[in-house]
């Protein structure tokens, strides 16, 4: 893929996902230049999460709308794949192992059932938890791992999740 000015081609979403974890260089529209792997994409906005990795990795959110050429430099998706998803993963070592971290996931969903919320299950394996795909929990089930556009479902989820009792309580504020 070859993408000499991103808004002069009309790109589709599905190609401009294609970037992810490729090595890039970008220039905006002053003239300003990035260079890093990208790690995500959003192909509406057309704005890239680009890491460039040094002694501490740094990591640049560029607007779609400053953009203005784009080459890839490294198509090889999987050179620094395990280290980009590395990147925004929950450490082990504070604290979270994976039992406590079913156990939360199993408490919190039994706690939002005696509730009568319906509870689903999302994501590759089933760990993310789901209310009526307005709401999402991803681990570890904190308070503030819940994720959602609907500001009054959201609030409501965590009043609930903030209310359980403190013999079952893995979710903390």
């Amino acid at each position: 893929m070859s993408l000499q000015s991103i808004h002069d081609l009309n790109i589709s979403p599905c190609r401009f996902l294609e970037l992810v974890y490729m090595e890039i260089e970008l220039f905006d529209m002053n003239g300003k230049r990035y260079k890093g792997w990208v790690h995500t994409v959003d192909p509406v906005s057309k704005s890239i999460v680009l890491v460039e990795f040094g002694e501490v990795p740094a990591v640049q959110v560029i607007m779609g709308h400053a953009l203005k050429n784009l080459r890839i430099l490294n198509a090889d998706k999987t050179i620094k794949k395990n280290l980009l998803d590395s990147l925004f993963r929950i450490n082990n070592a504070s604290g979270y192992t994976k039992d406590n971290v079913i156990k939360t996931k199993n408490a919190v969903r039994h706690w939002l059932e005696k509730n009568r919320i319906p509870v689903g299950l999302t994501g590759e394996n089933g760990e993310n938890l789901t209310v009526s795909n307005a709401l999402f929990i991803v681990a570890p089930y904190r308070l503030e791992d819940c994720i959602s556009t609907n500001e009054i479902i959201l609030d409501r989820v965590q009043a609930l999740l903030r209310s359980r009792p403190s013999a079952d309580a893995t979710v903390v504020a």
